[in-house]
């Protein structure tokens, strides 16, 4: 009963080991369309992590969000002046290894 109980527990610590997903798709010189996955445990806990885009990106959508299959799915548009080539997208919150 003891070994149970501890098998239990272990789990109950671990960390979340599923990627997230981002997708970017040019559709015109300057917008984007954006889709960000990220792991979810049901309809209402997911992994903490969200896109940061770089500095002047305006969203010409709002995110359409929705949870299903394990996971926590979004989807809007951007644009970004010049557009993303060499710029720093980030994800707060994430580690870097």
């Amino acid at each position: 009963m003891l070994l149970f109980v501890r098998a239990l527990a272990r789990g109950a610590f671990a960390h979340e080991v599923r990627p997230a997903y981002l997708e970017l798709r040019q559709t015109a010189p300057e917008t984007y369309d954006v889709l960000w996955k990220v792991p979810a445990r049901g309809e209402d806990l997911r992994l903490a992590l969200y896109v940061e885009m770089t500095a002047g990106t305006t969203e010409l959508t709002a995110p359409r969000g929705e949870a299903g299959g394990g996971s926590f799915t979004e989807r809007w548009t951007v644009r970004s002046p010049g557009g993303l080539g060499g710029r720093t997208i980030r994800m707060p919150g994430s580690t870097r290894r």
